[in-house]
């Protein structure tokens, strides 16, 4: 799946939901920002890809809980998130992007 394409699909950045702070894809399977910032977070089921810097730079973020539909994180998608510190990726991710994890602790 080619997030890039995804993130240049002008039906993508018109048609957004917000949810809990999580800005999605109409049909949910895309994670395009995080809004929120709360230090725990939990994805839908329905998210199969967290887009390039979703979470960039959600200083409070700690954990995340993933879940079993997750395939692909996006380039820088976490970067600079200092505090992160509980992840569990799926054994579904087939696809990491380059710097989905820059400057994390």
């Amino acid at each position: 799946m080619e997030i890039d394409q995804q993130l240049n699909n002008e039906e993508i950045q018109e048609v957004r939901i917000i949810e809990s702070g999580l800005v999605l894809s109409e049909d949910r399977t895309v994670l395009i920002s995080y809004t929120g910032n709360k230090p725990a977070c939990r994805l839908p089921n329905t998210v199969k890809v967290i887009a390039n810097g979703a979470f960039g730079n959600c200083y409070a973020l700690y954990s995340i809980q993933m879940t079993e539909n997750l395939t692909t994180i996006g380039k820088g998608a976490f970067e600079y998130c200092t505090r992160l510190a509980s992840i569990t990726i799926p054994d579904s991710v087939t696809e990491i992007e380059e710097y989905a994890f820059f400057f994390c602790i």
